[in-house]
């Protein structure tokens, strides 16, 4: 039913995807430790050619 949300460092749960650019992908992030809300960028590698459009 719910699906399942990844969490980065143990710390950092992605909520949503808020963006999504030419060189990156820009999430929704709870910080469980402070209990924030963060944005948290992925950086897409350039030299991954299955990364390109």
């Amino acid at each position: 039913m719910g699906r399942e949300l990844t969490v980065i460092g143990k710390r950092y749960q992605l909520l949503a995807k808020i963006g999504v650019g030419g060189m990156s992908t820009v999430y929704l992030a709870l910080d469980t430790v402070l209990n924030k809300q963060w944005a948290a960028k992925e950086i897409k590698d350039v030299a991954d050619p299955s990364s390109a459009s």
